[in-house]
C-alpha cells in the first residue's frame, strides 16, 4: 500500500498526512501478534502463521501401533486374550517386534526433546516387586539424508507387590530429540532380562508412542520444511 497508487492531491498538507497514514498502516501489518506474557505466549506471524512460544508449547503423541506382529517362531511375542475377548499380544523375554515406520508430526517442534514410552498392560498380582524390563532400537533421519547407526537405549520397570492383576502402565525411556517435516523414525522394541525377578504371566503390550512438543498448530510452512 502506498500513495502513489491512492493518487497524489493537490495539496501538500493532505499529501503527508496520506502518506503517514500509510505508513503506520504498513507498520502495523508488519507487525506480530502476540497473547501472554513475556517469555510464554501465543504467537501469530507476519504472514499468519500460527506460533507456540514458551510453555504455551502443547504435548502430542506419535504411535507406533502393535498390531499386527509376527506372531510365529522364537523370538516373536504372542497373541494372547487377556481381559474377556480383547486380544493383544504378550512379551517373553527375548521377545520383539519391530514397528512400520512413522513421519515426525509437520506440527511438531524442530530440536525439541521427545519422550518415547511404552504402554503395557501389568498381568501379576503378588506380594513382592516383579521386574520388566525394556528395550527400544531406533533410528531417524529427514529426507535425503542418510539413516544414522541405530541407538538403543533400555530401562526396567519395578511392579510394586500387590498390583492390581491388568494394570495399564506407560513407561518412560531416554529422550532424543526430534528433526524436522518429513523426517521418518524406524523403531523396534524387544523386552530382555531384568535385574529383578520376572513376573509369572508376561505383560501385554499396548503400543509404543512418544511425546514430542507442539510449535505450530496448523502445521509446516511448507510441505518438507518448518
Amino acid at each position: 500500500m502506498n500513495a502513489q497508487k491512492l493518487g497524489k492531491f493537490d495539496d501538500p498538507l493532505l499529501d503527508r498526512q496520506i502518506e503517514e497514514i500509510i505508513f503506520r498502516l504498513n507498520n502495523i501489518m508488519a507487525l506480530k501478534a502476540k497473547i501472554g506474557t513475556t517469555s510464554n505466549y501465543l504467537e501469530v506471524e507476519s504472514d499468519g502463521t500460527l506460533v507456540l512460544r514458551g510453555n504455551a508449547t502443547g504435548w502430542l503423541d506419535v504411535f507406533f501401533p502393535m498390531s499386527p506382529p509376527k506372531t510365529t517362531g522364537a523370538g516373536n511375542p504372542t497373541l494372547v486374550n487377556w481381559l474377556g475377548n480383547l486380544r493383544n499380544y504378550s512379551f517373553s523375554v527375548n521377545d520383539a517386534h519391530d514397528f512400520d515406520p512413522q513421519e515426525y508430526p509437520h506440527n511438531g517442534k524442530v530440536g525439541a526433546t521427545a519422550t518415547p514410552h511404552i504402554h503395557f498392560v501389568s498381568r501379576t498380582n503378588v506380594a513382592e516387586p516383579r521386574g520388566i524390563k525394556w528395550e527400544i532400537e531406533y533410528s531417524q533421519q529427514g529426507y535425503g539424508g542418510v539413516f544414522p547407526t541405530p541407538t538403543v537405549v533400555s530401562g526396567e520397570y519395578t511392579v510394586p507387590a500387590n498390583t492390581p492383576t491388568n494394570t495399564h502402565v506407560i513407561f518412560d525411556l531416554p529422550t532424543f530429540t526430534t528433526l524436522g517435516p518429513a523426517s521418518l523414525m524406524c523403531c523396534r522394541l524387544k523386552r530382555i532380562a531384568a535385574t529383578g525377578t520376572a513376573p509369572a504371566a508376561d505383560p501385554v503390550v499396548l503400543g509404543v508412542h512418544y511425546h514430542f512438543p507442539v510449535d505450530t498448530p496448523a502445521g509446516s510452512r511448507s510441505i518438507i520444511t518448518k
